[in-house]
């Protein structure tokens, strides 16, 4: 991978669900997913490079890009194809995107029988919810 980032720039960047894609100048896509404890930062001393890099990108300008996974459940790809990909992981709308409103809730969930939290979690059915959003805790105040 390092060859095929080696000399080249960031265009753009993306999100679908839970991955963050980043658009390179030749045309492919490099793709970081955080799992649970992933996480980026940005920064120029290299004696305070942060624990638990996975990733590091240097800038030409001296700054860097840490991607970091403290538990290695996150992945970072090399993309050809960003909407073969999402088709490919089998991934459904995702719940960020204006184009996402009531409508495309309730059609996704249509005929589905489980629990709600199981239902908000599936990536197939609605990208981008994870256990943190998807949870309902007891409000405490209430008896």
């Amino acid at each position: 991978m390092k060859a095929e980032l080696e000399d080249h720039a960031f265009e753009s960047t993306w999100r679908h669900g839970k991955y963050l894609l980043i658009r390179l100048d030749t045309g492919k896509w490099l793709s970081l997913h955080f799992a649970m404890t992933g996480w980026l930062k940005y920064f120029k001393n290299l004696e305070k490079r942060p624990s638990h890099q996975r990733l590091l990108i240097d800038f030409s300008a001296g700054y860097h890009l840490a991607y970091g996974s403290q538990r290695k459940l996150g992945k970072v790809e090399l993309l050809e194809d960003v909407e073969r990909f999402i088709e490919e992981k089998g991934l459904g709308p995702d719940v960020l995107q204006f184009s996402f409103d009531f409508g495309t809730f309730l059609e996704g969930l249509a005929g589905r029988r489980s629990m709600i939290k199981s239902a908000l979690m599936n990536q197939h059915i609605m990208a981008g919810i994870g256990n943190i959003y998807s949870f309902q805790g007891r409000n405490s105040s209430q008896d």
